[in-house]
């Protein structure tokens, strides 16, 4: 959160997520930054399987 304020868009973008480290910083991720960072994410995590952006859609927290 520290680094997307210090954008000059950042603060002020209603994306959920927006490039920190691509070019253009400040702009939204494009989908498909987005299944490449669940995919790091999910081998990161040691995960049995990768998570995508739909299983995200089925999350339901308890």
């Amino acid at each position: 959160m520290i680094e997307r304020m210090a954008l000059p868009y950042g603060a002020a973008s209603d994306f959920v997520l927006v490039n920190l480290f691509g070019e253009p910083p400040g702009d939204p991720v494009s989908p498909d930054g987005i299944t490449e960072l669940l995919q790091r994410l999910s081998k990161r995590a040691r995960l049995s399987r990768i998570v995508t952006p739909h299983m995200l859609r089925h999350f339901v927290s308890a």
